[in-house]
């Protein structure tokens, strides 16, 4: 609303502006809808400001940063449940991250990436310690492995 509505008129003009489908600023595939009580709180937040852009802008959240959290299946965009796992190349004399991503699947081609990373990163490790899991046992993985020398 650029102007207040007239005497009485408050109700529905919330009402008609909720039933409206806006465009995503963003993302010109996207709509969406505001609900009546949003309006209504954005409409009294900014009537009693002196800058109503200003309180209405977004603000940085006091508590950012003091809770993660990591949700055990991710929706991507087509729908489908996604389960990550992460992959983590860790020195163990002196606890550094070599090498940290997700990954759909444990597959050796994951791990070869991963280690690709962590030897472009760190340089090649003088021993190479594994759970023996079955992307690190795969033909692909051994045969790279024994070419630089394990």
């Amino acid at each position: 609303m650029s102007s207040p509505p007239a005497k009485g008129q408050l109700q529905q003009e919330i009402q008609r502006l909720s039933q409206k489908i806006y465009q995503h600023p963003i993302d010109e595939n996207r709509k969406f809808t505001l609900g009546a009580s949003t309006i209504e709180r954005w409409y009294y937040k900014a009537k009693e400001a002196d800058d109503p852009v200003v309180v209405l802008g977004r603000k940085p959240r006091f508590d950012a940063g003091i809770r993660w959290s990591m949700p055990e299946a991710l929706l991507d965009a087509s729908g489908n449940w996604l389960q990550p796992m992460v992959l983590a190349i860790l020195d163990d004399h002196s606890r550094i991250c070599c090498h940290l991503q997700f990954y759909l699947a444990e597959t050796a081609q994951c791990l070869v990436h991963g280690l690709i990373q962590a030897f472009m990163k760190r340089r090649l490790p003088r021993s190479l310690m594994t759970d023996n899991g079955s992307a690190m046992l795969a033909e692909e993985t051994t045969q790279g492995l024994a070419r630089l020398g394990w």
